[in-house]
């Protein structure tokens, strides 16, 4: 009865998020992953010619790199330990790489977080221990700027998280992330878009496009009911997919609503004009034209708190409660008796 009552604290609010959602909008099928090893499809990026993702925590260090032609993949270790990796970002624009993020700290406790940055062709990866500000959080989001090189976190919450801003070099050791901004509730992923200007992110059921000056939100995105959506990339010509956990599971396009597309300056079916980037590993610094992401004011909009009781959070927020209820019933039967 003990591991009935565990199992029904993990899976009770995705079961209610499910049951309570809205269907959303339908997503148009890119490709499968064929392999049965992706099983918990967690993070995903869009190259020019292939798409990665990387499993849930659990996994081993290795990353998978898949083609959209037909969703085939191979399997790239990239040596070390994998704790709880949860999150993938791409590197700069000219280089075949990705960030990983072994972020992942359901229990606030963790003191061995680090992003691991791992060339495609198999050559030697690097490490960078992190940590934020403001102690141990859950995170299952890592964003690169395109331009700055500067990469960020989003802590995952329940009734929201917070947008956190590391140095502009990362190195060897003291990679401190400060928080610069709220954010939604439980967000699993983010991409840039490839200018820079505007950053998208998702949680289970609805994607916010946000001002990157001024964190101001831009709109949102009722997303298509997937088994456990996660994933969430820009591709270099600006389209949206999705990526969910599961055998066999699908990887979806959208398309951004007229109003959203204009803001970012993405026009529907066409591609935006490429820019350059730079890698977090390297010396760079914030671009001139680009300013760099405020910290928390009474002007911002707090990313997406007024949204925290509509109907794409509202069903998650439920499932949560239904979690601790679960989990109140759970102590109560391991008391000695």
């Amino acid at each position: 009865m003990r591991s009935g009552l565990v199992a029904l604290v993990i899976v009770a609010p995705f079961v209610v998020g499910v049951a309570v959602a809205d269907p959303g909008p339908e997503g148009e099928s890119v490709f499968t992953f064929q392999d049965r090893e992706i099983n918990e499809s967690s993070g995903l990026v869009v190259l020019d010619d292939v798409a990665v993702t990387v499993n849930d925590s659990g996994d081993s260090a290795r990353i998978f790199v898949v083609s959209p032609d037909d969703g085939s993949s191979e399997a790239l270790s990239y040596g070390g330990s994998a704790v709880d990796v949860e999150a993938l970002a791409p590197a700069a624009k000219d280089e075949r790489a990705v960030w990983v993020g072994d972020i992942g700290d359901n229990l606030a406790k963790r003191s061995d977080l680090s992003v691991v940055h791992v060339p495609l062709d198999g050559s030697a990866a690097s490490r960078h221990p992190v940590s934020w500000k403001g102690g141990p959080a859950d995170a299952e989001t890592l964003m690169v700027h395109p331009v700055t090189g500067q990469m960020y976190v989003v802590t995952k919450d329940v009734v929201d998280g917070e947008v956190l801003r590391g140095p502009a070099t990362l190195s060897s050791s003291g990679n401190v992330f400060a928080p610069v901004a709220k954010a939604p509730a439980l967000i699993t992923d983010g991409a840039f878009f490839g200018d820079g200007k505007h950053f998208i992110l998702r949680n289970y059921g609805a994607a916010y496009v946000f001002e990157t000056s001024s964190m101001k939100q831009v709109g949102v995105i009722d997303l298509p009911v997937q088994t456990q959506g996660e994933g969430i990339a820009v591709t270099p010509s600006g389209e949206v997919w999705l990526s969910s956990e599961g055998v066999n599971s699908e990887v979806l396009r959208i398309e951004l609503p007229a109003e959203i597309a204009s803001a970012v300056g993405v026009a529907r079916g066409a591609a935006p004009t490429p820019v350059p980037s730079a890698s977090p590993s390297s010396s760079s610094s914030p671009s001139d034209s680009e300013s760099p992401i405020p910290g928390p004011s009474s002007e911002q909009n707090p990313a997406g708190n007024e949204d925290l009781d509509g109907p794409a959070v509202l069903p998650w927020l439920l499932g949560g409660l239904a979690a601790v209820i679960a989990f109140g019933v759970l102590i109560r039967s391991l008391r000695p008796r």
